[in-house]
């Protein structure tokens, strides 16, 4: 009955009939005594019996059961037993079940020994013999990839041709042991590197796939070993053809696999083309491949057991592609996650486990990387020691051996570049040489002799030895020689290349090889599918040391171009914005320079004002883009409008923080979901722009746009460069240039420390404020009410200069700013449009639309503003005889944020600081400013575009104050921070502000409003003569002492003030932002 049973299961595969099977064999057994003849055979039928199970159910205990019964069959069974070998075997595929599934040492060595000992007993005309040496093979195979011993893949490809060579053409296991030879002389290949082994490898497994049926459940797994060998093929021979057939072959493999495979197999076929994808996306630069990779990384871990051994490789394959994004976008989530990624890759794999030291080196890179962002110590620390450890892991002769010097090495010269020890340096140099002796593979030693050049470079730098100079330029021509053109990374070696070129030409003046460097960063530049990063770093260095003098700039001016093009596609709106700040970062003041470049050039205002447009304020751009009125779209084209705001939606959602703790199975996390957008916003815009009406949705400014944004009054753009300094002048009917000649970076700098000095206001009004407003006409104070409006923009670091204010405000003769126009400031004319859009007069302010007040008279941690409820309890009176409501929320972030998403003023009264190393952290200081501060970055996040709230009034200390000078051209500041976040007209403070004057400045300000009602223009005005009426006072009083600080009137700062300040006209550093 039993056997009937098995036959009906080898037939049907249905698991009752299995259980109905073992059941009789068990009670077959139970009536069986231990020393009757049939004893041994009954026993043996049960382990047989029970051993077909687990590869059913998947079930562990079933597996361990059978196991049990297996070693008590053997126990009881003579050695010279004819099934004595069959149940050794039986059990060696057991031990090996287990290994594949928990990833024991133990279990695979005792399979070898089992199966081996199998294969002995076994006669060479036995007909199971080839299935035991293919069996054998498998687990030597396996043995090998957590050993890493050559002498077990050496092994396993014995046991493996022995299998084939013995098994008959027509047999049906005859394709199953092509594929395992194939796998084995795949693993060969990449441990010894014999290139036969890899060709032979690929024959064979085209030879199974040939031999199996379409309908094989099999096939998928074929194509699963295909697409793997193929990539070792391309990672050999660098040709595209192979590359193209590995993915197609991937995808194969997973359409041939059942979506319900039990196991890791299908997370394998995910994981496998995830990194077929990965190489693509390295050798062509595209970024789709890349964000698929990542998502398919992420499938395959999620389709794989918890607990299984290939859940290592799974986690490095998702932590490779997020590495490559981090490098692409610079998105420190990426990164964070890539590290933690790594580590519970680590965290899951043995000491012993040959993979291991390939996870110390890929953390050894991530902390690298993290290090170079943030130049924190123990991340540096710990890379070191991550790489020593892999060194010390890893035979002399061990394939990932040069990888494992070349991280050390670039270790090394990172603490040369702290320390300056020389010896860390030649110590990395002997590393490299050693690495890229020990490599096979061309295009690794392409990157090795690239990282080889920089360090030559370098101690050449140290040295000034020309030896060592010729050395860096002869490994990076040998790195290009190997880099094919169109990859990425040739970029990047060429920019290296021309550095060292240029580095020759400074000492040697030989003019070919200035022409030499020329080109390799022109080339850098104009390399479509390098990362913008590096090829905006070749177009800035090119243009360190181009001509670009009058007249003579043309060539200068077509690379600025072409840089400054480049600018928006630096910070992708999937980018968190403190990424975004650190990328923009690197190209301050570029800008600029190439608008002078533009000048000198004879290009006119109109280039030189595109270029600016385009490469300043980047990061605010990225954020109007994302919240522009649409309702135009919304009426006319409405399923655009839809897929836009879906879109924009993804993007600007607030990105939550702590990258590292996001888990790596998820396959929906925010991140991924927001790169996605950017690749898909750009085919949305260009449908949108398709529309009659929407040619220019998103686009800069036209000329006739820029001219329409001067109607209510000319913008000044006050360009600093060290090229040339210019006021670019638009008007409605014409963009004139102004040139500063008393005007320079050096003069600026000279300046900046005693920016709040009446000294400074009069060279401020004589290099570049008079010169503006005589070329305007504007040269006298206006006899009537109806004064003229200016919006100024300047560059550089003339943007903490208090332009409005400069003047020679004690000649009384309309010397000075104030007294000829009403001034405003933005960061770009864009942002100027952008704040017209919907210019509506301001809705009633009734209900809930009511007016925020905010006073932080004792705030923790801080020194008392006597003054702060004063000032509150002032405008609150305002108020009441204005007749609008206000109300005082709780002054933590949360209320504050919650009250002001429904107001139409903001009034905030209390300290304010400016971080310096990071002004997203600059920040109002309320109750809780400790443990959750109200910063620039939080306000960045917040959108309340939609609630069109009127202004913020923001009587703190530098609400309006860059410190870090990298960030000056992207305006990150809290002022700008609240009018990007919806904020039509914002007033805030260049530096600190005086206690008691902000009681002041508020009163004049308010009453202005309610003498005039509340409309864009009382904003402007209203400060404007608030201003003006304190300047006054100011001259009038000057020499009484009324301008003195008192202790009792303390700055609103954290800090306090310093003597030389006492005498600082008080009234300046009041200004507004907005249109």
């Amino acid at each position: 009955m039993g056997i009937n049973q098995d036959e009906r299961f080898f037939y049907t595969r249905d698991i009752a009939d299995l259980e109905e099977t073992i059941s009789l064999a068990r009670k077959a057994v139970e009536c069986t005594l231990p020393d009757h003849p049939d004893y041994i055979g009954r026993l043996g039928n049960l382990s047989t019996q029970m051993a077909k199970k687990f590869p059913q159910t998947q079930n562990m205990q079933h597996l361990e059961e059978s196991i049990v019964m297996t070693q008590k069959t053997l126990g009881t069974m003579p050695h010279d037993h004819l099934d004595f070998a069959d149940h050794s075997h039986s059990l060696g595929r057991q031990f090996r079940d287990r290994f594949l599934h928990i990833g024991e040492l133990g279990d695979i060595e005792e399979a070898v020994v089992l199966m081996t000992r199998s294969v002995h007993l076994t006669p060479g005309h036995d007909l199971n013999l080839p299935g035991r040496l293919h069996d054998l093979a498998l687990a030597l195979g396996d043995k090998y990839s957590y050993s890493g011993q050559a002498t077990d893949i050496q092994a396993a490809v014995a046991m493996a041709r022995r299998a084939v060579e013995a098994t008959p053409q027509n047999h049906e296991g005859f394709p199953g042991r092509l594929h395992n030879l194939s796998i084995q002389l795949s693993s060969r290949y990449k441990r010894i590197g014999a290139i036969e082994d890899l060709d032979d490898s690929l024959d064979v497994i085209r030879q199974a796939i040939k031999l199996t049926p379409q309908d094989s459940r099999l096939l998928g797994q074929r194509y699963h070993s295909l697409a793997m060998q193929l990539r070792s093929k391309y990672d050999s021979s660098r040709d595209t053809d192979v590359l193209e057939e590995s993915v197609h072959t991937a995808r194969e493999a997973i359409k041939a696999t059942p979506q319900n495979l039990a196991g890791a197999e299908r997370g394998d076929r995910l994981a496998s083309l995830a990194s077929q994808l990965g190489a693509r996306y390295l050798r062509k630069g595209t970024i789709e491949d890349l964000e698929e990779a990542i998502n398919v990384a992420r499938d395959s871990i999620k389709a794989t057991p918890d607990g299984n051994p290939t859940l290592t490789g799974k986690y490095t394959t998702l932590s490779i592609h997020l590495r490559n994004r981090y490098t692409r976008i610079g998105s420190m989530k990426d990164l964070e996650e890539a590290i933690d990624v790594t580590r519970k890759a680590i965290a899951v794999t043995p000491l012993e486990h040959k993979e291991r030291s390939d996870l110390l080196i890929n953390l050894s890179i991530r902390l690298g990387l993290k290090y170079r962002r943030t130049k924190e110590t123990v991340d540096f620390d710990e890379s070191i020691s991550v790489a020593h450890q892999a060194i010390e892991a890893i035979s002399d002769d061990h394939p990932s051996r040069p990888i494992a010097l070349e991280v050390l090495g670039i270790r090394l010269r990172s603490r040369y570049l702290r320390t300056r020890n020389l010896d860390d340096l030649s110590e990395s140099i002997r590393m490299s040489k050693e690495a890229i002796e020990a490599t096979r593979d061309p295009s690794r030693r392409a990157g090795l002799f690239a990282n080889l050049a920089v360090k030559l470079r370098s101690k050449y730098l140290h040295t000034k030895a020309m030896e060592d100079l010729e050395e860096a330029i002869c490994a990076c021509r040998t790195a290009i020689e190997g880099t094919s053109k169109d990859d990425p990374n040739l970029a990047k070696r060429l920019h290296s290349l021309g550095n060292q070129l240029h580095t020759k030409y400074s000492r040697t003046k030989v003019t070919t090889d200035l022409e030499e460097a020329v080109q390799c960063f022109q080339t850098a530049l104009r390399h479509d599918t390098a990362p913008i990063n590096i090829r905006m770093n070749a177009g800035r260095t090119l243009l360190s040391f181009m001509d670009v003098s009058q007249g003579g700039g043309h060539d200068a001016y077509l690379v600025a171009e072409a840089t400054i093009q480049l600018a928006p596609l630096l910070s992708p709106p999937s980018l968190h914005t403190k990424d975004k700040q650190h990328l923009l970062a690197e190209i301050a003041g570029l800008a600029s320079d190439a608008a002078a470049i533009a000048l000198l050039a004879g290009k006119g205002p109109l280039s030189a004002i595109r270029l600016l447009e385009t490469g300043r304020g980047v990061l605010a751009s990225s954020l109007q883009d994302l919240r522009v009125d649409i309702s135009a779209l919304e009426n006319r084209h409405p399923d655009l409008a839809r897929s836009f705001v879906t879109l924009r939606d993804q993007l600007d959602a607030p990105l939550l923080q702590g990258g590292a703790n996001v888990e790596a199975t998820d396959t929906s996390t925010g991140t991924d979901q927001r790169h996605e957008a950017v690749n898909r916003i750009p085919l949305l815009l260009r449908e949108i722009r398709s529309c009659p009406g929407f040619e220019h949705f998103l686009l800069p400014p036209s000329e006739a746009e820029l001219r329409a944004a001067a109607a209510r009054g000319p913008i000044v753009i006050l360009n600093v460069s060290r090229h040339r300094c210019d006021a670019l002048i638009v008007e409605q009917t014409a963009l004139q240039v102004v040139q500063l000649p008393q005007l320079s970076p050096k003069k600026i700098l000279a300046q900046a420390p005693y920016v709040r000095s009446v000294e400074t206001l009069d060279w401020l009004w004589t290099a570049a404020a008079q010169p503006v407003l005589d070329a305007l006409g504007f040269s006298k104070t206006p006899a009537t009410d109806s004064w003229p409006h200016i919006w100024w923009i300047p560059t550089g670091m003339l943007a903490g200069f208090p332009v409005h204010a400069a003047g020679r405000h004690l000649e009384c003769n309309s010397s000075a700013v104030l007294d000829r126009v009403v001034s405003s400031y933005g960061s770009s004319i864009k942002t100027i449009i952008h704040s017209r859009q919907n210019r509506n007069p301001p809705t009633p302010i009734r209900g809930p639309r009511s007016v925020v007040l905010v006073a932080m008279q004792d705030t923790p941690g801080q020194k008392s503003l006597r003054h702060a409820r004063s000032e509150i309890i002032a405008v609150q009176g305002i108020c009441d005889l204005m007749g609008l409501p206000w109300t005082k929320p709780k002054a933590q972030r949360r209320a504050v944020v919650s009250a002001i998403e429904s107001c139409m003023i903001f009034h905030f009264a209390g300290h304010g600081t400016t971080d310096e190393k990071s002004p997203l952290a600059s920040h109002l200081l309320l109750e809780d400013w400790t443990q959750d501060p109200l910063t620039v970055a939080s306000l960045l996040e917040t959108n309340l575009s939609s609630k069109s709230p009127f202004f913020a009034y923001l009587s703190a200390c530098g609400t309006g104050q860059v410190r870090d000078k990298k960030s000056l051209d992207e305006s990150v500041h809290l002022t700008r921070a609240f009018q990007l976040a919806g904020f039509r007209h914002v007033i805030g403070t260049l530096w600190e502000v005086n206690d008691k004057l902000c009681v002041t400045m508020a009163q004049l300000f308010y009453r202005f409003l309610h003498k005039t009602g509340v409309s864009d223009d009382a904003i402007s005005h209203g400060l404007h003569f608030a201003t003006r009426q304190l300047r006054d006072s100011w001259v009038q009083e000057l020499g009484y002492g009324e301008n003195v600080i008192k202790d009792a009137d303390l700055v609103r700062d954290v800090v306090t003030c310093d003597d030389t300040e006492l005498h600082y006209p008080l009234w300046v550093p009041y200004a507004h932002y907005g249109a």
